[in-house]
């Protein structure tokens, strides 16, 4: 059988609309990773994101998976992590933004 190939373009969200659609042309991606530098507004960020690649006709067909992480704060339980997560991409996902999470 025929080996399946491509690859993945990953982005921080601060991408100007030329480069995103500079890296597609190039690259030919067969999925794009959002992965924020920071969780500081993170679905803001997101949001964002997907506007910028809405108005680049190569970019709205590549899928976008979220890459979100959540680094240890003191103070902070397994629960709150799970009711942050879920805010941050249940937000997304019922926009219709986004077609996972890593």
């Amino acid at each position: 059988p025929e080996r399946v190939g491509g690859c993945a373009l990953v982005c921080t969200g601060e991408e100007s609309p030329e480069v995103i659609a500079k890296a597609v042309a190039n690259a030919k991606p067969r999925l794009m990773l959002l992965r924020p530098k920071s969780q500081d507004g993170v679905t803001f960020l997101a949001r964002r994101f997907f506007a910028t690649i809405a108005v680049c006709d190569d970019a709205k067909a590549v899928p976008v998976m979220l890459w979100f992480r959540y680094p240890a704060v003191p103070g902070m339980t397994e629960d709150d992590v799970v009711i942050k997560s879920s805010a941050d991409f249940g937000s997304l996902f019922v926009d219709s933004f986004g077609e996972g999470m890593l």
